[in-house]
């Protein structure tokens, strides 16, 4: 059972956004919780900054709404009190502005949208769920990015936070991996050769299709990719990262071209994102998951 700071309040309901909302004052608060919750969300309601760190400390928020009056409250103080696998750097916050120039939502979305307090309920709900849409979108377009861009990343690990946060609180497993692109006369020196751009540009257009809709996929540099499995074990990762390596030697484009993986599996091997990630570069470096050798008893039927 989860144990909260005296006076956080919250309405819970597991398939439904987060919206995490700050307000020292009472009746403020107390609008936003029940905004919130009549337009559909998941709500967290919290008066301090304790009461915040509590809350996120076991939920990864989709959006924040402040009143700009929550003393001592900015997205840089509440970082630095986060745990270190928590990044709000691509959490969207929505400041509610009593006071002085407001920006007025509509014509595009940012990190920080400004709204006027009091507030009508209706437009700020709507505000909220058209910025959560917008963030969604971004790793839909960003998958399907040949580039597969720093969005990518940025979105990648707010989705595997709150994997690592989900596995946490309720069990199971999800798996990272890290793949490298490389020359298939390399392997046995194990020192990547140099790649035509274009050639791998083609190859990240070619893999988002080559994985489960539910996996997440970014590119960490020109030949080095990341992929999230959720709900995946050890074993079903190793198989996964097998059978794509097998897929991808078999296409018309990689004739001359293998994968060679690392992986890393929560909660077997730690639930934070950095722990993780390290773990599996290193499997990439020490100990790299190959494609699976050839079925003999295959070869012979064929």
């Amino acid at each position: 059972m989860p144990i909260f700071f005296a006076g956080v309040k919250l309405i819970d309901n597991q398939d439904k956004n987060v919206i995490l909302a700050l307000a020292q004052d009472c009746q403020t608060l107390e609008i936003l919780e029940q905004t919130f919750a009549r337009a559909g969300f998941r709500i967290f309601g919290g008066s301090n900054l304790d009461q915040a760190l509590a809350v996120m400390q076991l939920h990864v928020p989709d959006i924040i709404v402040c009143d700009t009056a929550f003393e001592g409250f900015s997205r840089e103080n509440l970082q630095e009190l986060m745990p270190e696998d928590l990044d709000l750097e691509s959490t969207p916050f929505i400041f509610l502005c009593s006071t002085g120039p407001v920006h007025e939502p509509g014509h595009y979305l940012d990190l920080n949208q400004y709204f006027n307090n009091p507030f009508d309920p209706i437009a700020l709900a709507t505000l909220a769920e058209r910025t959560i849409a917008y963030r969604k979108s971004l790793l839909e377009s960003a998958q399907a990015d040949a580039p597969l861009s720093v969005i990518a990343r940025k979105v990648l690990r707010k989705e595997a936070l709150r994997e690592l946060n989900r596995i946490q609180r309720y069990g199971g497993y999800a798996s990272l991996c890290i793949f490298d692109i490389r020359e298939q006369q390399t392997d046995k020196s194990n020192q990547a050769q140099h790649i035509e751009p274009i050639i791998l540009d083609r190859i990240a257009d070619i893999l988002p299709g080559m994985i489960r809709a539910v996996d997440l996929l970014a590119r960490l540099t020109r030949r080095r990719f990341l992929w999230i499995m959720p709900g995946t074990d050890g074993p079903g990762s190793r198989l996964a990262v097998q059978r794509l390596a097998t897929t991808f030697a078999e296409l018309p484009i990689s004739e001359e071209h293998s994968i060679n993986a690392g992986l890393a599996t929560a909660p077997d091997d730690g639930l934070s994102y950095e722990e993780l990630l390290e773990l599996a570069q290193q499997e990439l470096t020490q100990r790299p998951i190959v494609p699976a050798a050839p079925d003999p008893q295959q070869i012979a039927g064929d």
